[in-house]
Protein backbone atom coordinates (compact mmCIF):
# COMPACT_ATOMS: atom_id res chain seq x y z
CA UNK A 1 0.00 0.00 0.00
CA UNK A 2 2.79 2.37 0.84
CA UNK A 3 4.34 1.84 -2.81
CA UNK A 4 1.15 2.63 -4.51
CA UNK A 5 0.69 5.73 -1.86
CA UNK A 6 4.10 6.87 -3.47
CA UNK A 7 3.40 6.47 -7.02
CA UNK A 8 -0.28 7.93 -6.75
CA UNK A 9 1.34 11.07 -4.97
CA UNK A 10 4.20 11.28 -7.73
CA UNK A 11 1.15 11.65 -10.66
CA UNK A 12 -0.94 14.14 -8.49
CA UNK A 13 2.74 16.28 -8.35
CA UNK A 14 3.15 15.31 -11.94
CA UNK A 15 -0.40 16.77 -12.68
CA UNK A 16 -0.69 19.39 -10.93
CA UNK A 17 3.23 20.97 -12.36
CA UNK A 18 1.18 20.34 -16.15
CA UNK A 19 -1.85 22.58 -14.94
CA UNK A 20 0.40 25.17 -13.31
CA UNK A 21 -0.13 28.65 -15.90
CA UNK A 22 2.72 28.75 -18.15
CA UNK A 23 5.76 30.88 -17.07
CA UNK A 24 6.13 34.11 -19.51
CA UNK A 25 9.63 35.19 -20.01
CA UNK A 26 8.83 38.49 -21.44
CA UNK A 27 7.25 41.72 -19.85
CA UNK A 28 5.74 44.92 -20.07
CA UNK A 29 8.09 47.03 -22.35
CA UNK A 30 8.69 49.87 -19.77
CA UNK A 31 12.06 51.38 -19.20
CA UNK A 32 15.05 53.52 -21.48
CA UNK A 33 16.13 51.95 -24.90
CA UNK A 34 18.41 52.52 -27.53
CA UNK A 35 18.26 51.18 -31.04
CA UNK A 36 21.47 51.72 -33.54
CA UNK A 37 20.88 51.82 -36.97
CA UNK A 38 22.96 52.15 -40.45
CA UNK A 39 24.32 50.36 -43.43
CA UNK A 40 20.52 50.29 -45.37
CA UNK A 41 18.98 51.74 -42.72
CA UNK A 42 20.71 55.11 -43.18
CA UNK A 43 19.37 58.66 -43.51
CA UNK A 44 21.46 60.67 -45.72
CA UNK A 45 21.36 64.56 -44.80
CA UNK A 46 24.93 65.60 -45.67
CA UNK A 47 24.56 66.04 -49.12
CA UNK A 48 25.83 69.74 -49.92
CA UNK A 49 29.04 67.74 -50.89
CA UNK A 50 27.80 67.77 -54.54
CA UNK A 51 28.85 71.13 -54.27
CA UNK A 52 32.38 70.11 -55.13
CA UNK A 53 31.12 68.09 -58.55
CA UNK A 54 29.03 71.23 -59.50
CA UNK A 55 31.25 74.23 -58.85
CA UNK A 56 34.90 72.25 -59.83
CA UNK A 57 33.46 71.72 -63.31
CA UNK A 58 32.17 75.16 -63.61
CA UNK A 59 35.31 76.89 -63.23
CA UNK A 60 36.76 74.05 -65.48
CA UNK A 61 33.92 74.69 -68.67
CA UNK A 62 34.17 78.61 -68.07
CA UNK A 63 37.52 78.90 -67.94
CA UNK A 64 39.50 81.63 -65.80
CA UNK A 65 39.06 81.29 -61.95
CA UNK A 66 36.24 81.03 -60.00
CA UNK A 67 34.75 84.02 -58.06
CA UNK A 68 32.49 82.15 -55.74
CA UNK A 69 30.33 79.48 -55.56
CA UNK A 70 27.50 78.67 -53.21
CA UNK A 71 25.19 75.76 -53.20
CA UNK A 72 23.43 74.95 -50.13
CA UNK A 73 20.75 72.88 -49.88
CA UNK A 74 17.83 71.89 -46.65
CA UNK A 75 15.80 68.41 -46.13
CA UNK A 76 12.52 68.39 -44.36
CA UNK A 77 11.02 65.44 -42.81
CA UNK A 78 9.68 64.34 -45.94
CA UNK A 79 12.82 63.99 -48.08
CA UNK A 80 11.83 67.47 -49.75
CA UNK A 81 15.20 69.44 -50.97
CA UNK A 82 15.14 73.15 -51.23
CA UNK A 83 17.72 75.61 -51.14
CA UNK A 84 20.37 78.07 -53.50
CA UNK A 85 22.84 78.22 -55.90
CA UNK A 86 24.91 81.02 -56.73
CA UNK A 87 28.18 81.02 -58.98
CA UNK A 88 30.33 83.57 -60.52
CA UNK A 89 33.48 83.39 -62.53
CA UNK A 90 36.14 85.51 -64.57
CA UNK A 91 38.04 84.69 -67.21
CA UNK A 92 40.17 87.28 -69.01
CA UNK A 93 38.14 90.01 -69.63
CA UNK A 94 34.75 87.97 -69.74
CA UNK A 95 32.34 87.57 -66.41
CA UNK A 96 29.30 85.78 -65.58
CA UNK A 97 27.41 85.50 -62.48
CA UNK A 98 24.25 83.39 -61.71
CA UNK A 99 22.33 82.24 -59.26
CA UNK A 100 18.35 80.79 -58.58
CA UNK A 101 16.59 78.09 -56.50
CA UNK A 102 17.26 74.47 -56.19
CA UNK A 103 14.53 71.99 -55.59
CA UNK A 104 14.43 68.57 -54.88
CA UNK A 105 13.99 64.88 -53.24
CA UNK A 106 15.91 62.44 -51.62
CA UNK A 107 14.32 58.84 -51.83
CA UNK A 108 15.56 55.97 -50.17
CA UNK A 109 14.61 52.31 -49.22
CA UNK A 110 15.73 50.56 -46.39
CA UNK A 111 15.56 47.32 -47.74
CA UNK A 112 17.99 48.19 -50.60
CA UNK A 113 19.76 50.34 -48.90
CA UNK A 114 19.49 52.52 -52.01
CA UNK A 115 18.84 56.43 -51.79
CA UNK A 116 18.06 58.33 -55.28
CA UNK A 117 19.01 62.07 -55.12
CA UNK A 118 18.08 64.66 -57.35
CA UNK A 119 17.45 68.28 -57.37
CA UNK A 120 17.22 71.07 -60.28
CA UNK A 121 17.01 74.85 -60.28
CA UNK A 122 16.61 77.87 -62.81
CA UNK A 123 19.40 80.14 -63.42
CA UNK A 124 19.60 83.92 -64.12
CA UNK A 125 22.59 86.56 -64.34
CA UNK A 126 24.66 88.40 -66.29
CA UNK A 127 27.59 87.86 -68.82
CA UNK A 128 30.10 90.71 -69.48
CA UNK A 129 32.72 90.48 -72.21
CA UNK A 130 34.26 93.87 -71.24
CA UNK A 131 31.36 95.85 -72.01
CA UNK A 132 27.54 96.16 -71.70
CA UNK A 133 26.67 93.27 -69.08
CA UNK A 134 24.14 90.75 -71.54
CA UNK A 135 21.37 88.61 -69.63
CA UNK A 136 21.81 84.94 -69.65
CA UNK A 137 19.26 82.17 -68.26
CA UNK A 138 20.46 78.49 -67.51
CA UNK A 139 19.18 75.31 -66.11
CA UNK A 140 21.12 72.84 -63.88
CA UNK A 141 20.29 69.87 -62.70
CA UNK A 142 21.53 66.69 -60.90
CA UNK A 143 20.40 62.72 -60.84
CA UNK A 144 22.05 60.38 -58.58
CA UNK A 145 22.16 57.85 -56.12
CA UNK A 146 23.51 56.95 -52.93
CA UNK A 147 24.16 53.54 -51.57
CA UNK A 148 24.11 51.67 -48.02
CA UNK A 149 27.96 53.10 -47.54
CA UNK A 150 27.04 56.86 -48.32
CA UNK A 151 29.01 56.60 -52.04
CA UNK A 152 27.41 59.65 -54.07
CA UNK A 153 27.30 58.94 -57.96
CA UNK A 154 25.60 60.74 -60.63
CA UNK A 155 25.23 63.17 -63.62
CA UNK A 156 24.49 66.63 -64.28
CA UNK A 157 22.76 68.63 -66.65
CA UNK A 158 22.69 72.11 -67.42
CA UNK A 159 23.16 74.91 -69.92
CA UNK A 160 23.72 78.40 -70.71
CA UNK A 161 21.36 80.98 -72.87
CA UNK A 162 21.79 84.15 -74.34
CA UNK A 163 19.76 86.19 -77.02
CA UNK A 164 22.84 86.92 -78.84
CA UNK A 165 25.02 83.54 -78.16
CA UNK A 166 22.33 80.91 -78.30
CA UNK A 167 22.98 78.06 -76.25
CA UNK A 168 25.92 75.47 -74.93
CA UNK A 169 26.28 73.04 -73.06
CA UNK A 170 27.24 73.20 -69.15
CA UNK A 171 27.47 70.06 -67.89
CA UNK A 172 30.36 68.39 -65.63
CA UNK A 173 31.18 65.06 -64.85
CA UNK A 174 31.64 64.67 -60.91
CA UNK A 175 33.50 61.83 -59.65
CA UNK A 176 31.85 59.87 -56.88
CA UNK A 177 32.00 61.14 -53.52
CA UNK A 178 31.74 59.68 -50.10
CA UNK A 179 29.16 61.30 -47.66
CA UNK A 180 29.09 61.17 -43.64
CA UNK A 181 27.02 60.61 -41.05
CA UNK A 182 24.17 58.06 -41.86
CA UNK A 183 23.99 56.45 -38.53
CA UNK A 184 21.48 57.23 -36.33
CA UNK A 185 19.83 55.75 -33.27
CA UNK A 186 16.64 56.07 -31.37
CA UNK A 187 16.02 56.37 -27.92
CA UNK A 188 12.68 55.17 -26.24
CA UNK A 189 11.56 56.20 -22.87
CA UNK A 190 8.21 53.75 -22.65
CA UNK A 191 6.33 54.20 -19.70
CA UNK A 192 3.37 51.66 -18.33
CA UNK A 193 0.02 53.70 -17.41
CA UNK A 194 -1.56 50.78 -16.38
CA UNK A 195 -4.60 48.20 -17.88
CA UNK A 196 -2.34 48.19 -20.76
CA UNK A 197 -1.88 51.86 -21.83
CA UNK A 198 1.76 52.75 -22.81
CA UNK A 199 3.12 56.17 -23.28
CA UNK A 200 6.68 57.97 -23.22
CA UNK A 201 8.88 59.77 -25.46
CA UNK A 202 11.20 59.09 -28.07
CA UNK A 203 14.29 60.67 -29.66
CA UNK A 204 15.47 60.25 -32.88
CA UNK A 205 19.43 61.43 -33.03
CA UNK A 206 20.56 61.61 -36.72
CA UNK A 207 24.63 61.24 -37.98
CA UNK A 208 24.52 65.31 -38.34
CA UNK A 209 23.34 66.09 -34.89
CA UNK A 210 19.65 66.46 -36.35
CA UNK A 211 17.23 65.48 -33.76
CA UNK A 212 13.39 64.57 -34.01
CA UNK A 213 11.63 64.44 -30.28
CA UNK A 214 8.29 61.90 -30.29
CA UNK A 215 5.98 60.94 -27.94
CA UNK A 216 4.68 57.68 -27.66
CA UNK A 217 1.59 55.79 -27.37
CA UNK A 218 0.70 52.35 -27.57
CA UNK A 219 -0.81 49.48 -25.60
CA UNK A 220 0.27 46.26 -24.00
CA UNK A 221 -1.63 42.37 -24.86
CA UNK A 222 -0.93 40.27 -21.70
CA UNK A 223 -2.31 37.11 -23.90
CA UNK A 224 0.27 37.68 -26.84
CA UNK A 225 2.92 38.95 -24.34
CA UNK A 226 3.53 41.83 -27.11
CA UNK A 227 3.18 45.71 -27.35
CA UNK A 228 2.33 48.04 -29.78
CA UNK A 229 3.62 51.31 -29.85
CA UNK A 230 2.68 54.48 -32.08
CA UNK A 231 5.97 57.72 -32.07
CA UNK A 232 4.02 61.17 -33.34
CA UNK A 233 6.30 64.05 -33.76
CA UNK A 234 6.50 66.80 -30.77
CA UNK A 235 8.24 69.18 -33.52
CA UNK A 236 7.34 70.93 -36.55
CA UNK A 237 11.02 70.50 -37.94
CA UNK A 238 9.72 66.65 -37.73
CA UNK A 239 6.30 67.26 -39.32
CA UNK A 240 5.80 64.14 -41.77
CA UNK A 241 8.18 61.60 -40.16
CA UNK A 242 6.64 58.54 -38.75
CA UNK A 243 7.63 55.55 -36.26
CA UNK A 244 5.62 52.76 -35.35
CA UNK A 245 6.14 49.47 -33.95
CA UNK A 246 4.77 46.20 -33.33
CA UNK A 247 5.21 42.60 -31.77
CA UNK A 248 7.43 44.35 -29.22
CA UNK A 249 8.51 42.07 -26.27
CA UNK A 250 11.14 43.08 -23.36
CA UNK A 251 12.88 39.85 -22.18
CA UNK A 252 16.98 40.10 -22.43
CA UNK A 253 16.57 42.75 -24.60
CA UNK A 254 13.90 45.27 -26.37
CA UNK A 255 12.90 43.15 -29.51
CA UNK A 256 10.25 44.51 -32.75
CA UNK A 257 9.10 44.82 -35.85
CA UNK A 258 10.21 48.65 -36.67
CA UNK A 259 8.36 50.19 -39.77
CA UNK A 260 9.80 54.67 -40.13
CA UNK A 261 9.54 57.87 -42.71
CA UNK A 262 11.74 59.71 -42.04
CA UNK A 263 13.59 62.52 -44.08
CA UNK A 264 12.71 60.83 -47.56
CA UNK A 265 13.69 57.01 -46.09
CA UNK A 266 11.46 54.37 -45.39
CA UNK A 267 11.52 50.89 -44.13
CA UNK A 268 10.12 48.28 -42.30
CA UNK A 269 13.02 46.36 -40.21
CA UNK A 270 13.91 44.11 -37.18
CA UNK A 271 15.16 46.22 -34.57
CA UNK A 272 16.65 45.37 -31.25
CA UNK A 273 17.19 48.19 -28.61
CA UNK A 274 19.27 47.69 -25.49
CA UNK A 275 18.72 49.51 -21.90
CA UNK A 276 19.92 52.44 -21.69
Amino acid sequence: MLAQRARLSAWAMALSFLLAPAVSWAEIPAGTFIIDLAGNQSVWLDVNEGENGFCEGFEEGFGGSLGACDFSIGIDAKGKLTGSLEVSAVNGNASVSLDGPLKGKLKGDGQTGLTSFSFSSKLSGELSNGGMPTAVSGSVGFTGQINGAGMLTGSWTGELCSKSAGCFDASPTPSPETLDGGGWALVLTIEDLGSGKLGGTGNAVLGDGTQCPYSISGKYSSKTDTASLKLSPSNAACSGSSISFKNVRRAASLTGQMSYKLFGQAGNVPVEGTDR
